[in-house]
């Protein structure tokens, strides 16, 4: 499986599309890279658990729509 986000991270394209405001807070690229690597990481030393949370999230939204 590609992993496209990390590769739009690396390639040189840290700007955003679009213009910031002065009320848009910019993010610092390098905690984002950071932050995508530990996560990469983590989901690939525990894979049930994340299937098991992204499982458990599914059934609670699914919940959640039918009761609406």
């Amino acid at each position: 499986m590609k992993n496209r986000i990390f590769e739009m991270l690396t390639n040189g394209r840290d700007k955003p599309s679009g213009a910031a405001t002065a009320e848009t807070p910019q993010l610092d690229m390098q905690t984002v890279k950071d932050s995508l690597q530990d996560v990469t990481k983590f989901v690939a030393e525990h894979p049930a658990a994340c299937i098991g949370a992204a499982f458990g999230v599914g059934i609670l939204l699914g919940w959640m729509v039918k009761r609406s």
